[in-house]
């Protein structure tokens, strides 16, 4: 028995962090709760990552552990090579998001130690999501995750649109829930069960076609994942939120929330629905919302001003790219396109947490233009990653890109392809914009900026990474 809990390992210490975080937060003197608990998160997460990498089987959905319920006859929780490699990128993401929040909360008089618990709450969450194939399981670590982002999302409350954006995220989410809870109920009604494998089982035996119920509890399931995700057209409520959200968790939003999403999506057609050739209107459908949420984030952002805005709109327009390689099952396009799109967007954020103009934050595109007068080369390297946000050749994200209109055409979607381009040519256009507000911009009154050194050196190192995986993309294809 202990031998089958080892695979379970990563996910078993996170808890146990977590639980020994939060003790300790609770005992530490109040000046010293953000720092012991901090120091204690990230020692955690680095142990986990490391963890990760010596229990990561072989790729792809092939599952090497299995925990049997009473009944010895589902399976509760499994890891594979999918799984694995997701994790590691969400362990990751988390890191690096813990590391740009202490000055961010320090500069806004909201180092509480109650962050780093939910950041890790919200961690252990996504693993529970993508370690089963049972829809329970699977429900409950994405409430895990997202209870947890609904208090990060109005975690400062210094902001007027905190609470609002929080409110809205967790009137949105809850909906997601009822329409998932209210799909899993019915696969349970006419299969007897909640398993992926039993649901496979359901549809290949059913060769006179669904029933009506069945099918409809796909949609709703796939629905809510597409909630979660942001998917047009369920994407209406991302702008609003990461308006009024604060940036670290902006930067888990955009990153955690879409591996798990779309990673759980990746698991549940795969396994569900089997070949493609036998779901052919389904696949359709399922590029037609990818092409549309790709439409539809390159045209919103092409008027935004706001950063937070810009970021959830290009966040969008990458999910579309994103639900696309799920949708072919292409496992290594997937990955490929998730670590490229985690590493920009966290750069991104790392850059616009670096300085400050006036002792604010910037909250808009045209405040580039103060960074460029008295610091050109970074706020260069700010627009770079914007370039390279939007995929512009030779920048990484064009080859995650090229590869998934690659996959369209090898399988027969040319029409799809070309589509996926021209939408796509949108998102470039915004790059003129930024170059006009940072370069050509008639502001010339002279600002105070304030620099924050250690995000500033991580929003160097992330570049550094960009660059190296620029000139060489073959180094992340090759670990999947």
């Amino acid at each position: 028995m202990f031998e089958q809990l080892i695979p379970l390992l990563p996910e078993i210490y996170l808890a146990g962090v977590t639980l020994f975080a939060l003790l300790v937060g609770i005992f530490s003197k109040p000046d010293q709760q953000f720092k012991n608990t901090f120091v204690i998160s990230i020692s955690g997460l680095v142990a986990v990552f490391a963890l990760f990498i010596i229990n990561v089987p072989s790729v792809g959905l092939e599952s090497v552990f299995f925990i049997k319920d009473a009944g010895e006859t589902e399976s509760l929780f499994f890891t594979s090579g999918l799984a694995s490699s997701a994790k590691l990128l969400i362990t990751l993401c988390a890191i690096v998001i813990m590391m740009i929040s202490k000055p961010y909360l320090a500069s806004r008089q909201s180092q509480k130690f109650e962050f780093n618990i939910l950041l890790l709450t919200a961690t252990l969450g996504a693993y529970v999501a993508l370690s089963t194939y049972n829809l329970i399981i699977m429900f409950i670590g994405l409430e895990l995750l997202s209870f947890s982002l609904y208090v990060l999302v109005g975690f400062v409350r210094q902001s007027q649109n905190a609470m609002k954006s929080a409110t809205k995220y967790f009137i949105v989410g809850s909906i997601a829930s009822a329409l998932m809870l209210y799909g899993i109920s019915l696969v349970y009604l006419t299969s007897g069960s909640v398993s992926y494998i039993v649901m496979a089982e359901h549809i290949a035996q059913s060769t006179a076609g669904l029933s009506f119920e069945y099918t409809l509890a796909i949609i709703l399931i796939t629905m809510a994942l597409f909630f979660k995700i942001a998917i047009a057209p369920l994407q209406f409520y991302l702008a609003d939120v990461l308006q009024g959200c604060n940036r670290p968790t902006l930067g888990y939003i955009s990153t955690v929330s879409k591996i798990v999403g779309l990673v759980v999506l990746y698991q549940f057609w795969a396994i569900i629905l089997g070949d493609k050739s036998q779901n052919q209107d389904f696949y359709h459908v399922m590029f037609i919302f990818g092409l549309l949420s790709i439409f539809v984030g390159s045209i919103y952002a092409l008027k935004e001003e706001s950063i937070n805005k810009f970021l959830a709109y290009s966040s969008i327009n990458n999910a579309g790219f994103m639900l696309v390689c799920s949708t072919m099952l292409d496992f290594n396009t997937l990955m490929f396109y998730l670590v490229n799109y985690c590493l920009v967007i966290l750069a991104l954020v790392s850059f616009i947490l670096s300085f400050k103009v006036r002792g604010e934050y910037i909250k808009k595109i045209q405040d580039l233009a103060f960074i460029a007068k008295q610091n050109h080369k970074f706020a260069l390297l700010g627009v770079l990653l914007i370039f390279t946000l939007a995929g512009v050749p030779p920048f990484v994200m064009f080859y995650a890109k090229f590869a998934v209109i690659k996959g369209l055409v090898a399988q027969g979607f040319i029409v799809y392809a070309v589509l996926a381009v021209v939408f796509s040519i949108f998102a470039v256009a915004y790059c003129l914009r930024v170059i006009k507000f940072a370069y050509l911009s008639t502001k010339q009154e002279d600002v105070s900026i304030q620099t924050i050194t250690s995000t500033k050196v991580l929003t160097y190192l992330l570049s550094l990474l960009i660059v190296i995986f620029s000139i060489s993309p073959n180094i992340i294809a090759s670990l999947f």
